[in-house]
């Protein structure tokens, strides 16, 4: 029998940190027909070890839930323990792994008002590495891609004062998330909407009302008050967090993040940052001021270079270990912390 929780449509929000998507996730939370949690890689995480799984009994579903309130920030969502465990005790029987994670997601206690929930949602920046695989677990879903200025992004990651080998790794984690996107995207365009942040700020009501047409689900004007909701900045994220991270999200819209890499940047990274980037940022519509060939720079930066290379290696070998192996070690890194100490300042 199908079940509410399948008859939602699911949609995730995709691309690099600090590129809008947390402003979009938070309009579409305001959104009184939409679902979506805060962010945890729980679907991706749980995939590894409950994807081929077709037919579901008590103990897998009793196994399922310990999982799954093992999972990194899910904590965060606040969620009815029994609330959650009953919803996937409905899930006994021929079901697919999607149709679970659509049961948790309904159970997310969002902290705005709702009325028929017509569509669930999902923003997690780690799914950027893996939406070939979401397409495959979720073929009914749609996928908002959304892209920043990779200057900017730059900026907005090193709180303004960006060293050379932050520049590089950041730039290379830029171009290494486009192009898996967009090599997704290429398999099955009709499921994919692009969306600029730049656009987005610029003309918030028309972009959104585009959102909402891709993803099927009126448009409501409603969403741009989220910001005027008594302290809904506490309850949606932890102080720290928000102070770090998210300042400038709990007040109307602007465009006043957009372009200020080219009177904060230092010439000698921006020049690093576009021709790191190469003719992907121009098919974004970011023009380069520097459009030398990338070689010199990857060979200058070779151990920057080298960390992302290695980073990269580390999650497609992890992937290949078995389920409790693979969820122990993604949480942890030797690696970055060795490269924000030693590129922490300017170099």
């Amino acid at each position: 029998m199908k079940t509410e929780q399948q008859a939602a449509p699911f949609f995730f929000i995709t691309g690099c940190g600090r590129s809008g998507t947390t402003l979009l996730r938070t309009l579409l939370d305001a959104h009184p027909g939409v679902n979506i949690a805060l962010e945890c890689p729980l679907i991706i995480n749980l995939s590894f070890g409950y994807a081929r799984r077709r037919i579901w009994r008590e103990k897998h579903l009793e196994a399922f839930r310990r999982d799954l309130y093992k999972q990194f920030r899910f904590d965060q969502w606040k969620t009815d323990t029994e609330a959650v465990k009953q919803a996937l005790l409905q899930y006994r029987g021929a079901y697919r792994f999607s149709d679970l994670c659509m049961a948790v997601y309904r159970q997310y206690p969002s902290n705005f008002s709702k009325e028929n929930i017509c569509s669930l949602g999902d923003k997690t920046i780690v799914h950027a590495h893996y939406t070939r695989r979401l397409m495959k677990l979720f073929p009914e879903a749609r996928f908002i891609h959304m892209v920043r200025d990779y200057r900017d992004r730059n900026l907005s990651l090193s709180g303004g004062k960006p060293g050379r080998g932050q520049i590089v790794l950041k730039t290379l984690n830029w171009i290494e998330v486009q192009k898996s996107i967009e090599k997704s995207k290429a398999a099955e365009p009709h499921r994919f909407m692009t969306l600029r942040y730049e656009d987005l700020v610029n003309d918030p009501s028309a972009w959104f009302r585009k959102v909402c047409e891709f993803l099927g689900i009126a448009y409501a004007e409603s969403v741009f008050d989220y910001h005027k909701d008594d302290g809904i900045r506490e309850k949606l994220y932890q102080r720290e967090f928000a102070d770090t991270w998210q300042q400038h999200l709990f007040g109307p819209i602007t465009a006043g993040q957009c372009g200020k890499w080219k009177e904060q940047m230092d010439p000698a990274l921006t020049e690093i940052s576009d021709r790191l980037a190469g003719k992907r940022a121009e098919e974004y519509g970011y023009e380069r001021l520097f459009t030398a060939p990338a070689g010199p720079v990857r060979f200058r930066y070779f151990f920057p270079v080298l960390v992302h290379e290695l980073v990269s290696l580390r999650r497609k070998v992890i992937d290949l270990l078995p389920f409790r192996a693979r969820n122990f070690l993604m949480g942890r890194s030797l690696l970055l912390p060795l490269y924000r100490r030693m590129y922490g300042r300017k170099t």
